[in-house]
């Protein structure tokens, strides 16, 4: 029986080829969509689940609650922690700790590169289970001066090579020796170029075994069987002793598998945010897109059911029951859907490159991989019984009596159905059509926004600890020729400022604080980056009593609520003072939070902590970064220069939002070659079925324009129908999206019009072709046909 429905399969593809390439075309990009998806996903979904007990492994966090109801979730945290909990909590197996990332200067031979690494204590390699390729795992951090390096720099360092036991030179001024050698998978949410042993940290930084510096990092391996909730209540207060009575720090676990996906924290809770938003999205699009390609198939199935109407009697009356007539069918929507896979395979294997590029990402398709081979069989299967269940429960109910006599089948019969599915399919169309407008015209928005400073023509680099010993005399040179504007220092780029301190002010009662964003600039910082000062006066080098004076943003004047706040009291930690300045709001985070009161703090220009912000005349880029790199290497002939421009950072931060424009633009092209497909391959059908009327016509004086509306106006209607279900769709759930964001750009009516306009015209492009060849045939020679 399965070799007759195979025949029977292969004759209706051969005869009906059109049809075919139609229901195969749809069905393959559809697919090919959908395998893209599903690696996308499944990489997000699989972070950090490559170590060993990933499952038990927790990054160690704090909720900050103060005393105006604010509650900031922490990171990082106290140095001393790791070892409290390791031990005073038989739960903890393992406890680690590492460094924030380090940017060091890592040299061998004549290779001298900035490289990115931390500072880790020992057991880091035994809660972290990276595969090791050279070394013994119980060796790697054991002496003092060694470093555990990856295969990526191995190869980059000692090319061809074996890296085990060679020497690097840390910043001109320590030797150490290779331990070991690391492949750190391309889905793992800790990434670093090398590790070298926290007591190093200790000597390079100074004494930093306090409770008041939060400035490692902390995780757990909990043993088998605990209960992470349970254990989240004792340490809840862990951290108690070591703050003031009125500061309350709860301390909890967060699972490192979660980690990638639900990172985004406000006011002490999870958002809901972070990549598991673009997960569901991106998993709802797939589906959808599948389903538009699976409408198609059923559409054209039951458009050409009275062509198949005598099969289905004859085999009736032949003795076929009814569920044999459904397998029959499901049959050859099966084998449709597993050629489509068969198609979908080969463009995803021909467009990896690309969708890497788009994604940002580095995937392929691993045919050993279980869990791709079930869904990719799963995808199929569902795919085939999804796209011909209906046609086939629809074809087998005719009844043989009526399709012997000659009466199989109304052409009209159905013909609402199908008008339906091209709704649904159009109302898809324009749902993405906004959705990718919007997605990437927020993006625009965030790239191109006034930030409140001049983030144009100005570049910055972080100076190694001990170079650049004489930065008055550096500034002073660099400054002597005119394409250099200004030079300011500070301790924070303007993108980035999350230091947050309390702070109280006359009028506040002594038990309140609130918390205000911090950072330290030079006097020439704010100049250099072109805030603009609303009231008061700029930081003074020549003013000593500037070393205890504050100049606050906007958002800070008004929370201090004093009409003009030049001159009031402000203490902030331990440092009091009074306000000088007040600078316009700026953005100092990303654009999903709102601005925050902010203060800036004259400090002293310590090379070693503050990077240095240079502003060059407009159009004189490469003559301003020669000039620099002259000057730098005269005051600091060992330390390469390494330059950044805010602008690549504002680019860095809003990758993800690019990424998800640059993929909204391709569904959105992948659903209206779907739509359109299915449109043209329905407008064929008809065409062919009125072919005697077409002809009839035009003999009795019907113009070929004429016939054209005609034959047109039968898919006007559903295409006009999905606009107005789309639209409002698109105006809510665009609107939902771009409530996320804090600042964001506007729900323009011109663009819905314009969406409108477009799939008014893609529609009548895809009727109109085929059509006017329908109504330009000669009546002669159809009606000699028919």
């Amino acid at each position: 029986m399965l070799r007759n429905f195979l025949l029977i399969a292969l004759r209706n593809f051969k005869r009906e080829q059109i049809y075919a390439v139609i229901n195969v075309s749809g069905l393959a990009v559809a697919l090919m969509c959908c395998i893209f998806i599903f690696l996308w996903v499944n990489d997000e979904v699989r972070f950090d689940r490559f170590h060993r007990d990933a499952d038990r492994i927790f990054r160690v966090m704090e909720n900050f609650n103060y005393s105006n109801g604010e509650i900031y979730t922490y990171e990082a945290l106290p140095s001393p922690l790791a070892e409290k909990l390791q031990t005073e909590f038989a739960e903890v197996e393992e406890a680690t700790h590492y460094s924030w990332e380090q940017r060091l200067l890592l040299s061998s031979g004549n290779k001298s590169i900035y490289q990115d690494g931390y500072y880790a204590d020992s057991s880091f390699f035994r809660v972290f289970s990276f595969p090791i390729l050279e070394g013994h795992p119980g060796q790697l951090l054991k002496d003092l001066n060694s470093i555990v390096v990856t295969k990526r720099f191995a190869e980059k360092y000692f090319p061809g090579e074996n890296a085990l036991g060679k020497v690097i030179r840390i910043n001109n001024e320590l030797d150490v020796r290779v331990t070991g050698v690391l492949d750190i998978p391309y889905n793992s949410s800790i990434w670093f170029d090398f590790v070298m042993p926290f007591e190093l940290y200790q000597k390079r930084s100074g004494p930093i075994l306090d409770w008041t510096k939060h400035v490692t990092y902390t995780y757990l391996k909990l043993r088998e069987g605990v209960d992470a909730n349970a254990f989240n209540a004792k340490i809840k207060n862990v951290q108690k002793a070591t703050h003031a009575e009125n500061e309350a720090v709860d301390t909890f676990l967060f699972a490192l598998k979660d980690w990638r996906l639900f990172w985004q924290f406000k006011n002490g809770a999870l958002t809901g945010g972070g990549r598991i938003f673009y997960v569901v999205i991106f998993s709802i699009a797939a589906f959808f897109i599948l389903l538009a390609a699976c409408v198609n198939f059923m559409n054209l199935a039951t458009a050409r059911a009275t062509r198949r109407a005598k099969e289905v009697g004859v085999r009736k009356v032949a003795g076929a029951t009814r569920s044999v007539l459904i397998l029959q069918f499901l049959t050859e929507s099966l084998i449709l859907s597993f050629i489509s896979l068969a198609v979908s395979l080969l463009a995803v294997r021909l467009l990896t490159p690309l969708f890497n590029e788009l994604s940002g990402k580095e995937l392929h398709l691993d045919y050993t991989d279980p869990y791709l081979l079930g869904a990719l069989l799963l995808i199929t299967l569902v795919t085939g019984f999804l796209a011909g269940s209906y046609p086939a429960f629809f074809l087998s109910s005719f009844r043989p009596a009526s399709v012997l006599k000659g009466n199989p089948f109304s052409f009209q019969r159905g013909i609402n159905l199908r008008k339906g599915l091209v709704l649904f399919q159009f109302t898809l169309s324009v749902v993405l059509i906004v959705g990718a407008y919007v997605v990437n015209d927020q993006v625009r928005y965030m790239l191109k926004k006034d930030l409140g400073f001049n983030k144009e023509d100005v570049l910055y680099f972080d100076p190694q600890p001990g170079s650049l010993k004489d930065i008055d005399a550096f500034k002073s040179e660099l400054l002597q020729n005119p394409l250099i504007e200004s030079v300011g220092q500070a301790y924070d780029n303007p993108l980035n400022i999350y230091n947050n301190d309390v702070a109280q002010w006359d009028g506040i009662p002594a038990t309140e604080t609130v918390t205000l964003q911090t950072t330290v600039v030079d006097p020439d910082y704010l100049k250099t980056l072109g805030f603009t000062l609303l009231k008061g006066r700029h930081f003074s080098r020549d003013l000593a009593s500037d070393s205890a004076s504050f100049i606050v943003n906007e958002t800070c004047a008004r929370q201090m609520g004093f009409e003009n706040p030049i001159g009031q009291r402000l203490k902030i930690y331990q440092t009091e003072g009074k306000v000088i300045g007040v600078v316009s709001d700026f953005h100092h985070n990303d654009f999903y939070s709102t601005i925050d009161p902010l203060a800036f703090v004259l400090g002293k220009p310590d090379q070693n902590q503050m990077s240095i912000f240079v502003r060059f005349r407009h159009g004189e880029i490469m003559n301003a970064v020669d000039h620099l790199e002259k000057v730098y290497a005269k005051f600091e002939p060992v330390f390469p220069l390494e330059t950044r421009f805010i602008d690549q950072d504002l680019a860095i931060r809003y990758r993800r939002e690019m990424m998800t424009g640059r993929l909204s633009l391709c569904f959105m092209m992948i659903i209206i070659f779907i739509s359109c497909l299915g449109l043209f391959g329905l407008t064929l059908y008809t065409t062919e079925r009125r072919t005697r009327e077409i002809g009839v016509r035009k003999v009795l004086g019907a113009s070929a324009r004429s016939l054209v509306l005609l034959l047109c106006k039968d898919f006007a209607r559903p295409v006009i129908f999905s606009l107005l279900l789309g639209l409002p769709a698109a105006w809510y759930l665009m609107g939902q999206f771009l409530s996320q964001y804090q600042f964001h750009t506007e729900l323009r009516v011109w663009s819905f019009t314009l969406t409108g306009t477009c799939v008014l015209l893609l529609a009548a492009v895809t009727v109109a072709y085929q059509s006017t060849k329908a109504a330009l045939a000669n009546p002669a020679e159809t009606l000699r046909t028919e």
